[in-house]
């Protein structure tokens, strides 16, 4: 008997217990279905009201359904009710910081710290809760859960990563260190080793960048947009339809994010990919309709995993910023692209008395302009060509950069 015939018999015996609907949300939510996990979760609410897991598996439904501000008031009355199910607190910060407001997260770590006192794993939570918006208070907790666990390595990390942010750079190595020995196969760790270290050729980790846009999915647009100013997907959605006036051709969006791309350039006449790390970005880019296939992948293994002479037009708008070796992202691209294809991709801006890749304070490289045109030339495009512009703002500042466009032979 299936696990669903098996859960239907249990409702039909046992109508009246909560445990049997609680089952069936957690089954629903394993089967990817969040909507039947709510009717379920309804179904045990009604019987047993302050029932803490079926409060959390509601939390969890609703985040899969993008309703946040239900998922958070879930979140809360489930660790009310029962303060062991401290993966609601987890699920509360991780939308906090989608929507920009961890203030409940903030609240329930608070008020579990005051239940339990002296539970390290509370003083980390507030560390890392607070690093955005309270820089000294996140420090104080930082430190007192190293005081405590001087081999905590996410602990230590965090601290670093704090102080070398502030410039104090000294305690920030000696920090990052410490994380290191305890945590030496940790590639974030690692990272972040290279970063405070000077090491401008350390790769960020995919896990890395793909919490990073999870996080930042419900606010992307908005921020980028209107906040930071960001216009390249209409600029680079205008030079693809100056090639292809009819837009007969197959495109391919490398780090598609929310789909502002696929939103400037709107139906073509091909097939149009998109491609990101984050789960969570591509579900918002999916409601624009625009694309007829969304891949979650690294952008470099995607190309690799294409067959050759598959695209017109291959672009990457603000993404190999996240990469510090462009070596094979290039070459997959000449790969993939149709005799006469175009490459579009935009890179941050490093001087030319600098070191042919840079990574800035934003933990985004920067490439010398020369090396990167130098590089598509030797991995066989035809035509390249660049400009200078500013891609976005950072802190009020613009950010330097330039777009290549590069063809392949026809």
């Amino acid at each position: 008997m299936s696990a669903a015939n098996q859960l239907n018999e249990l409702q039909r015996r046992s109508r009246d217990d909560p445990r049997v609907y609680t089952l069936g949300a957690f089954l629903g939510l394993t089967a990817g279905n969040p909507k039947a996990a709510l009717t379920a979760c309804d179904h045990a609410l009604r019987l047993a009201p302050d029932w803490g897991r079926a409060l959390a598996f509601k939390a969890q439904a609703h985040e899969k359904l993008s309703q946040f501000p239900e998922a958070l008031m879930a979140c809360e009355s489930a660790f009310v009710a029962d303060p062991k199910l401290i993966e609601t607190v987890d699920l509360a910060a991780a939308i906090g910081r989608r929507i920009g407001d961890v203030s409940v997260a903030e609240r329930m770590l608070r008020r579990a710290n005051t239940a339990e006192p002296n539970n390290t794993m509370y003083w980390l939570g507030l560390g890392r809760l607070l690093v955005r918006s309270n820089q000294d208070e996140s420090i104080e907790w930082l430190e007192r859960t190293v005081a405590a666990e001087p081999n905590n390595a996410q602990a230590l990390m965090s601290l670093a990563t704090v102080r070398f942010e502030r410039g104090e750079t000294d305690p920030a190595k000696a920090l990052i260190e410490r994380a290191a020995a305890a945590a030496p196969n940790d590639e974030v760790v690692g990272y972040q080793r290279a970063r405070i270290e000077g090491d401008t050729s350390a790769q960020m980790p995919e896990t890395l960048v793909r919490a990073l846009f999870d996080d930042y999915a419900e606010r992307f647009d908005t921020a980028l947009i209107e906040g930071l100013k960001y216009q390249l997907p209409s600029l680079v959605a205008e030079r693809v339809r100056a090639l292809y006036p009819q837009l007969q051709c197959n495109v391919l969006d490398l780090g598609c994010g929310t789909g502002l791309f696929g939103a400037a350039l709107g139906k073509i006449n091909g097939y149009f990919i998109g491609v990101d790390l984050s789960e969570n970005m591509l579900r918002i880019a999916a409601k624009r309709g625009t694309y007829q296939r969304l891949h979650v992948a690294d952008i470099v293994e995607a190309l690799a995993a294409t067959d050759a002479n598959e695209y017109e037009v291959i672009v990457a708008n603000d993404v190999v910023v996240y990469l510090a070796n462009l070596e094979r992202f290039v070459a997959e691209s000449h790969r993939v692209l149709k005799p006469a294809g175009t490459l579009f991709f935009s890179c941050e801006l490093a001087d030319e008395h600098e070191n042919s890749v840079v990574l800035r304070p934003s933990q985004r490289y920067a490439h010398r302009l020369r090396d990167v045109r130098e590089l598509c030339e030797r991995k066989g495009f035809s035509q390249v060509s660049t400009e200078t512009l500013v891609v976005r703002e950072d802190h009020g500042q613009p950010v330097q950069s330039f777009l290549v466009t590069a063809t392949k032979p026809g």
